[in-house]
Parts: structure tokens; C-alpha cells; sequence
């Protein structure tokens, strides 16, 4: 009787430490992944400061600029009849509210590994309009992997300017009885995309005599200098600097931020945007007066072009060092509510992840070790 019930419970014993092998070998990587059912808000408030009009885009005198407080949510949502078991399709939007103007809200659609969170290259992958397809592959959105590393610096991905910004460990703190890691991401004076521009209904071009205008803070007059160097141009150049005057300058947009986070390790979450500050920024593309330059330069020896070329080169150095003109600047960061809601899903999360990578193949391992060693202990008594 004792050799066939310690037969018995080493066959189980084997077959529970078998079980927590495969548990930990397939179970765990099925079950730990970003889940279906999603639906969250995240709210965020603060201040907004505008430097220009907002109805004509004129530039404000100093001291003059316009703060109002400012509003965003957050709205993700998980596509669920878009999932398969390794992508999940997630839709979202980002709802700003100015001095209690609602402006127009810029929605997006993520392509995510279920495993990493990392975004993958996908047609169905969008920002501001579903034919604008974007790919982030190589990047996080709006959460960090399972298991986060305090060593690990993580690439989170900016619409604004369609790249990724690099997010360093720069701390550690404790909400409640959560361990959180802080992340600091910084960009400085990022070229805006061209879909991001036209999105916000911003000016893509200046006109020469505007560029011109421009010009005048560096303190060198374009308009008088043209007007001085015609008569001494030959026909040819004459006709070559008007056609680079008779069109438009592109202007560039330039974005810097810096953001920090608080990060649940165990499930990635984010649980705090606890600061955020954006700066937007504009300044004229210098191409045509390079062009100009070629032609004019030519005429360097002439004794009444000369000194006012020397001018102009004074100028182009001091306008390549132009970091252009500030359009907004805003700074908010999640309320307290948003925050804690956020920290509840990130101790629900990290309670169900336990269960899978520890708790359950742990119970397997140690039943299948009393197990075996009783049935050791029967099958030794009975010899």
C-alpha cells in the first residue's frame, strides 16, 4: 500500500513541477501583456501663456503676453476587435481647454506589443488623422514596460515632433505603499512637424518684405540695402534677386519640454504627471537670404556695396544664432484625483502580475517538492 501511494504522489509531484515550469514558461508571458477593456482618462491642469494674438498671430509687446489656465484630458481606448495576441490597437485623443475655450482636440491611434508596450510599425497607427500614419516602432506611449528598470533610460515617443525623447531615472519615492520611480525627459528646440503645424492652423510662410521686418531686430535695414544695391547689379543678378524676393519663407517651428513622471515598476503604469512644461517657438527660414548672399557677394569690391556686405554678414551671423520668437508656453501637471485613480489601477495591476509570475508557480513548485518528498519518505518506509 505504501509503495503504490508513494508511486502515486511522485507522479504527481512530477507533474506539479513540471506545471510550474510550463507556468513560468508560457503561462506567465500569455497572461502578463496589455490587456483588452481599456478605458481611461487621465486629467491634467495649469497654465497656458500666449506671446501672440490668437486671432491675427501678431507678435505682443513685451510684458504683454496673455495667461489663462488650461485644461487637458486624456482619453485612451482599447480597439478590442483589433487586437490578436500580440498587438493591441489603442485610440485616444488629447482634449485641450483654454480659458474656457475648447480647442480643437487632436486624436491619435497607437500600435502596441501586448508583451513590451513598445510601439510597432502599423498602418493603423495614426496621429491627428487616420491618413496621417505614423511610425513610432521603437518608442513607449503614455506607459513603460512591464518591469521597469531603474537603470533603464526609455524612449517615449512626442507627437509634436515626431521622435522620441529620452526618459532618465532621477529618483525614487514612495505614494502610499507604492514604490514609484521618477523619469525626467528634456528636448530643446525640436523642429515641429509639418502635420502638427497645419493641425493648429498656424502660418507656414513670410513674406520677403515680413522676413524683412524680422530683420530689423539685428539692426540692418534689407529693404534700403536692396534698394541701394540694384542700380549696381547687372541685368542678370538684378532679375536673380528679384525672383528670390518675390517668394515666400518658410518659417520653422521649434518645440522644447520637459516632463516628469511617476512610475509604478511592477506594471509600468504612469500614476503621476506630476510636471510638464512645453514651449513653442518660431523663426524664419534663412535659405533665401543665403541665396541673396550668393548673388550680392559677388559685388564685395564695390566701393559702395562693400561696407554694407560687411554689414550683412555681420547680420546673417548674429540671425544664425536667432532662436526665434516665443509663441506659447504652457505648464500643467495630473490633479490629485486623476493621480490616485491612476494609482489604484497600478496596485490592481501589480496584485494580478504577482499572482501570475510568483504566486501561482510558487504554489506549484512547493506542492510538487511535499509531494515528492512524500513520496521519498512512504517508498523509503516500505523497503
Amino acid at each position: 500500500m505504501r509503495r503504490t501511494v508513494g508511486i502515486a504522489l511522485a507522479i504527481l509531484g512530477t507533474l506539479f513541477l513540471l506545471g510550474a515550469v510550463l507556468w513560468w514558461a508560457f503561462a506567465v508571458s500569455a497572461l502578463v501583456k496589455i490587456p483588452k477593456d481599456i478605458d481611461n482618462t487621465v486629467y491634467y491642469e495649469g497654465e497656458y501663456t500666449s506671446y501672440v494674438d490668437p486671432v491675427t498671430y501678431e507678435f505682443l509687446a513685451a510684458g504683454g503676453e496673455m495667461t489663462f489656465p488650461m485644461q487637458v484630458r486624456l482619453n485612451l481606448l482599447s480597439e478590442d476587435d483589433q487586437y490578436d495576441a500580440d498587438t493591441a490597437i489603442i485610440s485616444g485623443s488629447l482634449e485641450t481647454e483654454v480659458g474656457g475655450m475648447k480647442m480643437k482636440p487632436a486624436p491619435f491611434a497607437l500600435a502596441l506589443d501586448r508583451g513590451d508596450k513598445m510601439n510597432q510599425s502599423d498602418a493603423r497607427a495614426y496621429v491627428l488623422d487616420p491618413d496621417i500614419v505614423v511610425d513610432r516602432s521603437g518608442s513607449l506611449s503614455y506607459s513603460f514596460p512591464f518591469g521597469t528598470s531603474r537603470d533603464g533610460d526609455y524612449s517615449v515617443w512626442k507627437e509634436e515632433i515626431a521622435q522620441a525623447v529620452i526618459m532618465e531615472f532621477i529618483g525614487e519615492e514612495k505614494k502610499g505603499d507604492l514604490a514609484l520611480y521618477n523619469f525626467r525627459g528634456v528636448c530643446e528646440d525640436r523642429e515641429v512637424v509639418m502635420d502638427y503645424v497645419e493641425f493648429q492652423g498656424l502660418p507656414t510662410t513670410l513674406s520677403f518684405n515680413e522676413l524683412a521686418a524680422n530683420l530689423k531686430g539685428t539692426g540692418f535695414d534689407l529693404p534700403n540695402f536692396l534698394a541701394l544695391a540694384r542700380p549696381r547689379l547687372s541685368p542678370a543678378d538684378q532679375q536673380a534677386m528679384d525672383q528670390i524676393i518675390s517668394q515666400e519663407t518658410p518659417l520653422i517651428y521649434l518645440w522644447s519640454s520637459s516632463a516628469e513622471y511617476s512610475v509604478e515598476p511592477v506594471t509600468g503604469i504612469i500614476v503621476d504627471s506630476y510636471k510638464d512644461v512645453e514651449k513653442a517657438s518660431v523663426k524664419p527660414d534663412l535659405t533665401p537670404l543665403a541665396d541673396l548672399a550668393a548673388v550680392l557677394m559677388k559685388y564685395s569690391a564695390d566701393p559702395v556695396l562693400g561696407p554694407e556686405l560687411q554689414k550683412w554678414a555681420s547680420m546673417a551671423t548674429a540671425f544664425e544664432d536667432y532662436e526665434g520668437q516665443k509663441l506659447v508656453e504652457y505648464e500643467y501637471a495630473q490633479t490629485p484625483e486623476s493621480s490616485g485613480e491612476s494609482i489604484e489601477d497600478a496596485k490592481k495591476g501589480k496584485a494580478a502580475i504577482g499572482l501570475a509570475k510568483t504566486a501561482i508557480p510558487v504554489g506549484l513548485l512547493v506542492l510538487g517538492a511535499v509531494l515528492l518528498g512524500a513520496s521519498i519518505f512512504l517508498l523509503a518506509r516500505g523497503s
